[in-house]
């Protein structure tokens, strides 16, 4: 399955919306939209919003923590958005949350993410 990987704004918020496999294969497609809105657009709000995500692996995963690291140089904040158990479960053990600190949530919806922002 591919990766489609939609970018839009709320206000001053950035929401990346990602459907499909984020696997090694697709992750470099990823950290380009990362890479644009983030450096190109200054970004200092996003949401990544993983609902429509199939499957996660652990490349997958670093370029969002990736980002993640790049969003609190700029001292903004990034919240994941995600319900789906197997995804929440590899998340949350893989540390990045707690890491981030006040600077990553994960929540399970838009408005609640946006909100927290």
């Amino acid at each position: 399955m591919d990766l489609n990987i939609d970018a839009s704004k709320d206000g001053d918020i950035t929401i990346i919306t990602i459907s499909g496999e984020l696997d090694d294969f697709h992750a470099p497609k990823l950290n380009d939209t990362f890479s644009q809105v983030i450096d190109s657009d200054e970004c200092s709000k996003l949401v990544v919003d993983l609902e429509g995500a199939t499957f996660i692996d652990s490349v997958g995963l670093g370029t969002i923590a990736i980002a993640g690291k790049k969003i609190v140089q700029l001292n903004g904040s990034m919240n994941l958005v995600c319900t789906k158990a197997p995804i929440v479960k590899l998340i949350t053990a893989s540390g990045i949350v707690d890491a981030m600190g006040d600077h990553l949530g994960l929540y399970d919806s838009l408005e609640t993410a946006k909100n927290s922002l």
